[in-house]
């Protein structure tokens, strides 16, 4: 019986690979971001003791090129990925992730290690020859599972693992320069060239997968953004309004200071620094509360956020003093340019 690799897989890849922009392609069983697949597996490792069904050692099961890690841009950690000597013929190979690696070896070389392919026969274990780095599996705030890559190259039809690793869905991963729309054209096409009757579930670049899966989070941000913009306008209102009304107040003080002789700008200066003093105090507590919310907000907001971005501290501290300077300003200036005969006259 012939393997779908041969009669399918393998000939759709030089087609692609031979397509005018095709930088790299490779296949896989599931890719990065892609929550409604899940093939777990138990896991054991040969001279290992057989973990109890209690302690769910499992792992997510893959079956992959060599190409498909440099395509979607994953690091190899140790080792080597797949190559074109590793036959069907040859011993089955596998590539595991660090998530894998600190759940199951974490104080042991996990190169040669030998994972279980089959219940019996010479193809019953499969040799990890690589570690690769993590990457999201389902979304972008779950950490890292488990994860196993057998050599989609090496299944044959009597793996018992073929029949739903290599034979029942599999992803194409292409990277190129070329807009998606072209991209989609091509593949279909050299799809149908193969096997008119075959179906594709989609075609997607991987940036649109991304801001999908973010999408809770991209809400979130707007949503504080938008909070945060309606608080800036109620700060400078705020700083505006009691600065116009401490003026008001002091209305008749600063016509006699204008009156005995005091300069304009020292008048100007004398109102600024009452709200620099208020600016102060705002910052210093905003960046207290900054320091004690970061790690909340970070992980409310999900995957890889920093809690504490400095440039952005920065920036936002700035902006802050920049608008409170302004609100400031107004009212100031006003001040600096009253009449002192029409202040004396004020009750």
């Amino acid at each position: 019986m012939a393997s779908i690799v041969d009669t399918f897989y393998g000939p759709l890849l030089d087609q692609i690979r031979a397509l005018p922009g095709i930088q790299s392609a490779g296949l896989t069983t599931v890719r990065p971001l892609q929550g409604g697949w899940d093939f777990n597996m138990a896991v054991e490792l040969a001279h290992h003791p057989k973990p109890p069904q209690s302690a769910h050692a499992d792992a997510q099961a893959r079956a992959s090129t060599g190409d498909y890690f440099r395509t979607m841009g994953i690091r190899l950690l140790r080792g080597r990925f797949f190559a074109s000597t590793d036959t069907p013929s040859g011993p089955p190979m596998a590539i595991v992730n660090g998530a894998f690696v600190r759940r199951f070896l974490p104080n042991e070389d996990p190169i040669g290690q030998q994972l279980r392919l089959n219940d019996t026969g010479e193809r019953q274990w499969s040799t990890i020859i690589g570690v690769v780095d993590d990457s999201p599996q389902k979304t972008l705030g779950q950490p890292p599972l488990p994860e196993i890559h057998y050599n989609l190259a090496q299944l044959l039809p009597q793996d018992e693992l073929y029949s739903i690793l290599g034979n029942f869905y599999m992803n194409v991963a292409i990277r190129s320069p070329l807009p998606e729309g072209t991209v989609a054209r091509d593949l279909r096409r050299a799809v149908h060239q193969l096997q008119p009757d075959a179906s594709l579930n989609g075609v997607q670049n991987m940036q649109q997968v991304l801001e999908d899966s973010l999408g809770n989070q991209v809400l979130a941000a707007r949503l504080l953004g938008l909070f945060a913009l309606c608080g800036l306008v109620i700060a400078v209102a705020g700083i505006y309004g009691l600065l116009a009304y401490s003026v008001g107040q002091r209305t008749r003080e600063l016509g006699i200071r204008l009156a005995l002789g005091a300069q304009r700008e020292a008048i100007l200066w004398l109102v600024l620094r009452h709200a620099l003093v208020l600016l102060g105090i705002g910052v210093s507590l905003g960046a207290v509360l900054l320091a004690g919310s970061g790690k909340i907000v970070a992980s409310w907001l999900g995957y890889r956020f920093s809690a504490y971005d400095v440039l952005a501290s920065l920036g936002v501290t700035l902006l802050l003093a920049l608008c409170g300077l302004a609100a400031s300003y107004l009212p100031a200036s006003r001040a600096a340019h009253i009449e002192p005969v029409v202040a004396l006259r004020t009750e």
